[in-house]
This record gives structure tokens, sequence and C-alpha cells, in this order.
């Protein structure tokens, strides 16, 4: 599968050897002084966006490496990706290691793809929760390992194994009820189409998913007339309706109609020829009891009182006519 080749990136082991025996495939690679990201993981917790896209931009030139090469790995994994450990870069067999690199290793399931080999079944290998649906039945691609690369960043951010993330009676992914850390949506839809089910849905190549990574979200189209905005959660300002109020007559011509009224009935009651009103005024007259100045006065009270209801005023005046 051309591993010789391979070893000869400062992120991939350098292949040493290889031999059979007792029907069994053995290769002998560099070791690695470093840590694995389930460890790394088990000690810093949940990743955050910067983490991962900084995972992406060291390990996606590799895969585009990889596959360039027509390898597939077969088996991308937090377990298979190792940080360097060290002080100071080195130079290894003509290539520079660096440290807190991430290194991919185990290529003990790689496997060589060619025009024929990728349109035929055979042996279903990787680890269970990040192998994609096709390779799952024997049939990998290069996409495949675009899909455990994805399945991998899951992991990472929210601390859990692929398998809880994913609704199998909705048949979802639910990995954003996990994030140990909030993501932009860029980067969320980014890691949605590396896991798509569906090959044709899903990124191609590695220099497809560092593309959109690096992608700038392109301005909105200016309108044409702009219109001031209302910040979200505040009301837009609106400019209260006066109710049309009917005209009515000045205060000072009310009163004067309303005193000019009381007169004229107090004339009409004083003056008025009314047989019963005379009947009763000189009745009281008759009998002693009562005479027409107190009738006058308890009318001019009573008038006084209509006159001060109406008119609003504290202290009513009393009538130049009343004794």
């Amino acid at each position: 599968v051309r591993l010789d080749e391979l070893g000869k990136h400062p992120q991939i082991p350098e292949l040493l050897a290889y031999f059979c025996q007792d029907s069994q495939q053995y290769l002998v690679q560099e070791f690695i002084d470093g840590q694995n990201l389930v460890q790394e993981l088990a000690s810093r917790g949940g990743f955050n966006e910067a983490q991962i896209r900084a995972l992406l931009d060291d390990l996606l030139p590799l895969l585009q490496f990889v596959h360039q090469h027509h390898v597939i790995h077969r088996d991308i994994k937090p377990e298979n990706i190792i940080r360097r450990r060290g002080l100071r870069s080195s130079v290894v067999g003509g290539a520079t290691q660096v440290p807190g690199q991430l290194v991919l290793v185990d290529f003990g399931a790689s496997k060589a793809a060619t025009g024929t080999s990728l349109g035929k079944t055979g042996t279903a290998i990787g680890s269970f929760g990040y192998v994609s649906p096709e390779q799952s039945i024997g049939r990998a691609v290069f996409a495949s390992d675009i899909y455990s690369l994805g399945i991998t960043c899951l992991h990472l951010l929210t601390n859990r194994h692929p398998c809880d993330l994913f609704d199998v009676r909705e048949g979802v992914w639910v990995w954003r009820n996990f994030l140990s850390h909030p993501i932009s949506d860029q980067l969320g839809r980014i890691l949605d189409k590396m896991i798509a089910g569906a090959i044709n849905r899903r990124y191609q190549s590695a220099a497809e998913v560092s593309q959109d990574l690096h992608s700038q979200k392109p301005p909105a189209t200016p309108l044409r007339q702009q219109k001031p905005v209302t910040p979200l959660g505040q009301r837009k300002p609106v400019t209260p309706i006066k109710p049309t109020v009917p005209s009515k007559p000045a205060v000072g011509g009310l009163n004067k109609r309303i005193a000019q009224e009381l007169e004229e009935l107090k004339s009409e009651i004083m003056g008025n020829p009314n047989p019963k009103l005379t009947h009763q005024t000189l009745g009281s007259q008759v009998g002693g009891s009562s005479s027409l100045p107190k009738t006058k006065t308890k009318l001019d009270l009573e008038l006084e009182e209509i006159q001060s209801e109406f008119l609003g005023s504290s202290n009513p005046q009393q009538n130049p006519g009343s004794g």
C-alpha cells in the first residue's frame, strides 16, 4: 500500500519494516512520543472551536497527501491521532518534526485505492461508531476518511462516544445537544457535511473541507433604500394618534348661559301666575306659618346650589334680587 512513501511525511510514522509470521502481518514503525487525543480529552475536557479548527488545519493537508498517494486510512479516530511531545523541532529522515504537531498513526488498516478497488466490496474494517455507512459494508472511498475525521471532531467537541450522538429512533445526529463549548454556525455546517450519510452529499476531498473552513461569509446584498433598523428587543416608537374632540363652546359663554337660564327659571317661579304655586303661597301667608320672603330665600338657596354645581364655584354668590 506504499506505506514506505507515506512514511516520508512528518505527520506519518516512518515505516521501518514489515513482515509476516504465523499467518499474521506485522508493521514496524517509528515510535511517536506524545499523547493521543483520547488521553488529551480525558485530561483537558471537551475541545472548543479554536482547537477543532487547529486540528483540521493540521490534519486536512495530511489527509490530502495520503489520498493523493491513493491510500485510504479507514481507521481515523482520536486514539490514532497523537500530539508530538518535545521542546524543539528536529529533522528525522529529511522531515521536520514539530512539537505539538498531530501525527496520524495505525496505517495497518489502510487500503490502496485504485480505479477497480473503489467499486468492489471488501472486508469491513474500522472502529465501531467512526466508520461511514459505505465502509461498514466494505466499500470505503476517500470520502470515508472525511466522514471518520468529522466523527472524530464530534467526539472531541462533546467528550462523548459517537454512538451517544445519534438518535436511532429519528435517524438524525443530535451532537449539538452535547457540546462542551458553543461553536459557530459555519463550523457546524462543515461538520454536518463531513458526516453526511450519503456520499454525494459529503465532501469529496480534504481540500474542499479546508476551502470551506477558511472561506469568509459573503456580505449581504445592500438594499437600494436603506431604512433604520430597530434593534432586536426594542419596540419601534409609535406616533400617538390624537382623537378628534368635538368643539366645545367657550367656558365663559357656557357659565353666562347657565346663569342666565337660572335667573329666568327663578323669575318664572317667583312671578309665574301658576294657580298651584299661587295657592300654596297664599295659603302659607293666611296660615301665618310661612311668608313669601321665606319661600323666596329657600328658592334662592336651591338655585345658588345648582349654579355652584354647574359653574364650579366654591363660594356661590347671592342673587342681587334675593333678600
